[in-house]
């Protein structure tokens, strides 16, 4: 996941920024204007010890009688780093401004981009994960089916599968989208689509989904796995945009079996 820039990491791309684009060594009492023309203050001595620092970790190195300092490849590496990170936190940022499920239609605008990284993420899941990963991605499926059966919190399990699958996918760029999708610590959308699908009558449908992407997982199939998410997030945008037409739900369920039928158990 993408984290804001620390001050740490501010100071790191003005330095070596500031290094890289000049024709001669740089020494601490130019590093500490430089730092302060990016808005960060610091006295002459801390630009020396932070110029040390960055030698100690091999992304400058000293050169000449003046002890000025130059980039070094792994300090150009570095700086190429820092600053993705830095462009992924601010897209990650305007992500979370764009996020308002006040509204029916923000859910649908939502659950299309879920649908442009989820299935890529199911693919990559079947490719690269673990067999662990795997098998715990299938326990959280199972407890969510149990948890719709016999009336528990079907928005935690359900939640966690879509995060652990994301996060299994070694994607690092869709472990952050999903991320803030499905952040619990606002969890709006997630109830949302909860209450929508048990007054639908559907929850018990969208969990044995969950098993049948798993199932797909479990058999390192990349195209049925990205295949079954699909389609479990196709039939949430179409029972989202019935929902918003004001179809008229069924009523919603009460316990239910949580065994797959045998037609389900062959798909």
């Amino acid at each position: 996941m993408a984290l804001a820039p620390t001050r740490q990491s501010e100071m790191e791309i003005a330095a070596l920024t500031f290094i890289a684009a000049q024709d001669e060594p740089v020494g601490s009492q130019r590093l500490k204007e430089a730092l302060e023309e990016a808005g960060i203050s610091v006295a002459e001595a801390t630009a020396g010890r932070f110029l040390r620092s960055l030698d100690g970790k091999g992304y400058t190195q000293s050169i000449g009688a003046t002890r000025g300092r130059v980039l070094t490849p792994r300090g150009q590496e570095r700086l190429a780093k820092l600053l993705r990170e830095r462009r992924l936190a601010s897209l990650s940022a305007d992500l979370v401004e764009a996020i308002d499920i006040s509204d029916l239609s923000s859910l649908l605008d939502l659950l299309y981009v879920r649908l442009a990284v989820e299935p890529a993420a199911a693919r990559l899941v079947a490719l690269r994960a673990s067999d662990e990963e795997i098998a715990a991605i299938a326990q959280l499926a199972e407890r969510h089916v149990h948890c719709v059966g016999d009336g528990g919190d079907t928005v935690e399990p359900s939640r966690a599968y879509h995060q652990l699958l994301a996060e299994s996918s070694g994607n690092g760029v869709l472990t952050a989208v999903a991320t803030y999708l499905l952040d619990p610590l606002d969890d709006r959308l997630a109830r949302l689509l909860d209450r929508i699908s048990f007054e639908a009558g559907e929850a018990l449908e969208f969990a044995r989904d969950h098993q049948r992407v798993s199932r797909c997982l479990q058999a390192r199939d990349a195209s049925g796995a990205a295949s079954a998410m699909r389609d479990h997030l196709e039939k949430l945008m179409d029972m989202v945009a019935r929902y918003v037409a004001g179809s008229t739900p069924r009523e919603p369920e009460t316990p239910v079996s949580t065994a797959l039928p045998a037609a389900a158990e062959a798909d």
